[in-house]
């Protein structure tokens, strides 16, 4: 697989956003500021949790599946150019062409994953300090993969309760970053699951009040993603600035838990709510203004990574 193919689908679909509420401090504590949709609120959070466990090589990882798996004929794949300079650190691939991504943290592996890969959807997990991200896992890629790897969407707990994008939860992400999509208690929800039954008003509300060049249905439809161009001659837009709200859970989840990486600009500002998230990709400073008034709008909670 190549990784430059998986940005291309992140830059065309990915949820963006980042950023934390100063007032949470752990999982489904809430957030007391949600209504001060006037302001920037900053994270408190500055890098993602340190890995204190015992760490492995890519060896290791590589040996593990071999053994674990060995019908399917696990093999290192070398990284191509595209590749190289990026978060991606090694790649394997099965017989049956499934491929295994390996980064060098879990953060790094969340950072770059965006669910779904061209028509493939991916599965996310760690194996000790390492991120990986194995694609076309629905075609039994992982029911022979060794205990060692946790995914966290596959989590067997009977207890575990589904982790939803909830207000609460959203703010957890966005202060622990990848940390929050580990808690034993917890599972990650399947791809294009909207829970909270929240469709895209907030977008529409935002295109009447002419935020987008060419207007937004109502979606009365819960879940999906929509987006729109921002006028040029706005305070802070700039040229092919784009607004794109989404509504799903696995997909506002891993972005708030994401940081700012080498491979995939995510932007500053990140506005969200139970349920869903609007954000533009690549905000900078020069976009405070825009997402202020568009919050305004929206009456969500407006944060701020860096």
């Amino acid at each position: 697989m190549k990784l430059n193919r998986l940005l291309q689908v992140a830059a065309m679909s990915a949820l963006v956003g980042l950023v934390t509420s100063c007032t949470t401090t752990g999982k489904k504590a809430g957030n007391e500021t949600d209504d001060k949709n006037t302001s920037v609120i900053a994270t408190p959070s500055a890098k993602p949790v340190e890995y204190l466990g015992e760490k492995k090589t890519i060896q290791d990882l590589l040996a593990e599946i071999q053994t674990a798996d060995a019908a399917s004929n696990w093999k290192e794949k070398p990284l191509g150019e595209a590749e190289k300079g990026t978060s991606l650190v090694a790649q394997f691939q099965s017989k049956s062409t499934c491929d295994f991504l390996v980064f060098d943290t879990f953060q790094d592996a969340v950072n770059i994953d965006q669910g779904v890969w061209n028509n493939t959807y991916t599965l996310l997990g760690r194996y000790a300090q390492l991120g990986v991200i194995v694609v076309s896992y629905q075609d039994s890629c992982t029911d022979n993969l060794p205990d060692s790897i946790y995914f966290p969407r596959l989590n067997e707990n009977p207890s575990a309760t589904l982790l939803t994008a909830t207000k609460a939860n959203i703010s957890d992400c966005l202060v622990r970053h990848a940390e929050c999509l580990l808690d034993e208690g917890d599972r990650f929800p399947e791809e294009g699951a909207n829970t909270l039954g929240k469709p895209l008003h907030e977008l529409f509300l935002l295109s009447e009040a002419g935020f987008c060049v060419t207007p937004v249905a109502d979606d009365v439809f819960p879940g999906g993603r929509n987006s729109c161009d921002v006028p040029e001659d706005l305070p802070g837009s700039e040229k092919y600035l784009t607004i794109t709200q989404v509504a799903m859970d696995a997909d506002i989840l891993r972005v708030a838990a994401s940081t700012k990486s080498v491979d995939l600009d995510l932007g500053k500002y990140f506005i969200y709510d139970d349920g869903w998230a609007i954000y533009a990709w690549g905000s900078t400073e020069k976009q405070e203004s825009l997402f202020l008034e568009m919050n305004k709008i929206a009456k969500g909670t407006l944060v701020a990574l860096y």
